[in-house]
């Protein structure tokens, strides 16, 4: 009988890759909202958990994401929110929103 996994990096490497294409989703989530007629979205702070993507990383991409969104002056999402799971990750997530 084979085990499901036979590692640690066979478990780690799939997860980073989803972690980090959910970290890039953000454009399209935003766009898609805004299609909708979304006045608010929420994200959790995309691929920075069991995605296994640096919170630095994740920070940075949405961040972006949400700041070429607001570029595009949409008519209906008026409020994005990123959901943390503790305040360290707020701390970290500030500095990376001050970075951009």
């Amino acid at each position: 009988m084979k085990r499901a996994h036979q590692n640690a990096l066979e478990n780690a490497v799939p997860f980073f890759a989803i972690g980090l294409l959910y970290a890039l989703s953000g454009a399209s989530a935003l766009l898609e909202a805004e299609a909708r007629g979304a006045a608010t979205v929420a994200f959790p702070a995309l691929g920075a958990g069991v995605g296994g993507v640096p919170m630095e990383l994740g920070a940075k991409l949405t961040l972006e994401a949400v700041a070429t969104f607001a570029a595009l002056r949409p008519l209906r999402v008026r409020e994005v929110r990123v959901v943390l799971f503790d305040p360290s990750a707020r701390a970290r997530w500030a500095e990376s929103l001050s970075l951009i």
